[in-house]
């Protein structure tokens, strides 16, 4: 599930050190995701650390979770004091796919955490889906 340390685990069998940089409840919530034993649901006050993590991770199912629910309760998440330049272009490009044009203008984003970046992320699919140049 977490396919960032296979690279790591892979053809080894000696014990290993593993340092990790994160919260350590987020990596708890993780490793109980990863189990299935995890009984605590994705939140607006966690799912960016969470959407972060397994980004890096490279859970791609509970990445995928997290962008659906956040894209579920954006305004409430652009509420919270967060900053949120640590989502990936690629995060931000497969999160502004989850929005039409009408639900990206209902977005209240008062600090422009986030929406300038969906807005030119949705002009950017639309120029390639017609055969545009991609803009930059």
């Amino acid at each position: 599930n977490m396919r960032y340390f296979d690279s790591y685990l892979t053809d080894t069998e000696e014990d290993m050190i593993i340092s990790v940089h994160c919260d350590i409840k987020i990596f708890q919530w993780l490793i109980d995701h990863m189990r299935g034993t995890n009984t605590s649901e994705l939140e607006v006050n966690n799912v960016v650390s969470i959407l972060v993590s397994a980004d890096f991770l490279q859970m791609q199912g509970l990445v995928e979770s997290c962008i659906v629910f956040m894209a579920a309760n954006v305004n409430q998440v652009l509420r919270l004091p967060i900053d949120l330049s640590c989502l990936t272009d690629e995060i931000v490009r497969r999160l502004a796919d989850q929005f039409t044009e009408e639900k990206l203008d209902s977005i209240r984003d008062r600090k422009d955490k986030l929406l300038s970046k969906l807005f030119q992320r949705k002009v950017e699919a639309m120029a390639t889906q017609s055969g545009g140049c991609s803009l930059r």
